[in-house]
């Protein structure tokens, strides 16, 4: 499976972000984390163009710059992510928490960070992120992502109307 950048353009992609970074801001946070496993893919996806249907994994979204997304899975795996996820550091770590968690501990700059439906995220993520970043405040960034996901854009068109096509004509058939 490849990336098709006809199907969902780079620009698309750069777009999510800066909306999301335009909702981060307006909410005061310094950094969002998305939690991703086998059910709950879409978000990470919406903003990567990659959908992890693996195990679980964490992206993290700073203010500015190239995106993380820490994964308990090998390199070769991460390989085959990094060639579809044109957005993203792919990282493998068996604690993604704690490796996203000393990241932004580093970073004096983030005092407020957001995490995507935060009572959903697993306890030993939670646990990991706020032992490795103690001074973060952790708030969930539930509303402003939905904020900024409700629009559909021009990608998320075309696609449901080849879905609608694809549709009509397996009806035809």
């Amino acid at each position: 499976m490849q990336r098709d950048p006809h199907e969902l353009p780079l620009a698309a992609l750069a777009a999510r972000i800066a909306r999301l970074r335009a909702g981060m801001e307006s909410a005061g946070l310094d950094a969002v984390i998305i939690y991703t496993n086998l059910v709950r893919p879409s978000a990470v996806t919406w903003l990567t163009g990659f959908t992890p249907y693996w195990s679980e994994g964490l992206l993290l979204l700073p203010k500015s710059g190239r995106l993380t997304l820490a994964t308990a899975l090998s390199n070769r795996v991460a390989d085959w992510i990094r060639a579809t996820n044109p957005v993203s550091d792919v990282v493998s770590t068996p604690l993604p928490g704690v490796l996203l968690g000393e990241r932004l501990a580093k970073d004096d700059s983030v005092k407020r960070a957001g995490i995507l439906e935060l009572d959903a995220l697993p306890s030993e993520l939670a646990d990991d992120l706020s032992a490795a970043a103690p001074a973060v405040r952790w708030v969930d960034a539930s509303a402003q992502f939905a904020r900024v996901r409700r629009d559909i854009d021009a990608a998320e068109q075309r696609r449901d109307q080849r879905r609608i096509q694809d549709e009509d004509q397996q009806l035809e058939s």
